[in-house]
Parts: structure tokens; C-alpha cells; sequence
């Protein structure tokens, strides 16, 4: 049992470090296109999605949320990788 839970443990971080940027796409994707949450919801895929109305008035209603999914998928793709 001494060996068999430190040898699971990466594994285990590994897989959640692989699995959170997979929801956080499904989800924002899911949103974005009208599927997912509603809008009086908060959610980087109705951010996105609201940005996306108004980019030519507004072009930073699209540019900040898209940078802050950029930057949640990126770190834990980033961080992920470099645990394995």
C-alpha cells in the first residue's frame, strides 16, 4: 500500500490537469453557441458569445474574456505538461 499511493497520485494529477481545460472548452464552446448556459449566466463562452454581437463597436467586450480563456486553458495545459 507504501508504494502503490505515491505512484497513483501523479497519475491522478496528471489526468485532472488534462481533464479541467477539457470541460472549460466544452462548456465555453457549448455557450458560445447557444446550447449551454443562458444568458443572465456568467460564463466565458456567453462572455465571449456577447462580445462577439458587438465586436465592431466594442472590441473589448470580446478581447478580455477571450484573453482570460486563453490564458485558464493555456496555464493548465502549461502546467499539465509540465507535471507529467
Amino acid at each position: 500500500m507504501n508504494d502503490l499511493i505515491p505512484n497513483t497520485v501523479s497519475v491522478i494529477v496528471i489526468n485532472v490537469m488534462f481533464t479541467i481545460p477539457s470541460a472549460i472548452f466544452t462548456e465555453a464552446f457549448l455557450s458560445f453557441i447557444g446550447i449551454g448556459l443562458a444568458e443572465p449566466q456568467a460564463s466565458l463562452g456567453v462572455l465571449i458569445n456577447g462580445g462577439y454581437r458587438v465586436l465592431r463597436m466594442y472590441p473589448h467586450v470580446l478581447i478580455f474574456p477571450g484573453n482570460c480563456y486563453r490564458t485558464d486553458y493555456g496555464m493548465l495545459q502549461y502546467s499539465g505538461r509540465r507535471t507529467s
